[in-house]
């Protein structure tokens, strides 16, 4: 009985996982939905990144996984503009932030 319980959780386990929207590119501003409840948990899934946000006058902060992920939304930020990026700082951890200007 036990066995069968186990075998049923494991096959259940990859569908869990695909409710998450792990599509690389920008997500809201919460970051991942929680599958179950909808609300936003914060994460961000590999290859994502959140919204730029202004912290100065044409100074920004984004916030992504890996780092390559954020420079790229910091670029397709500033595209938007038809301008380029000029990174001033990268801060690298599990989540990587960049502050940049765009030019």
């Amino acid at each position: 009985m036990n066995f069968k319980k186990l075998f049923l959780i494991l096959l259940m386990l990859p569908m869990l996982n695909s409710c998450v929207d792990t599509t690389p590119g920008q997500v809201s501003p919460g970051g991942l939905k929680d599958p179950i409840f909808g609300i936003e948990t914060g994460g961000l899934a590999h290859g994502q990144w959140k919204p730029a946000l202004s912290v100065g006058d044409n100074y920004w902060m984004i916030e992504g996984r890996p780092i390559r992920a954020a420079l790229k939304g910091a670029g397709n930020h500033c595209a938007k503009f038809g301008k380029s990026i000029k990174v001033d700082k990268q801060e690298k951890d599990l989540y990587a932030i960049v502050y940049f200007s765009c030019q």
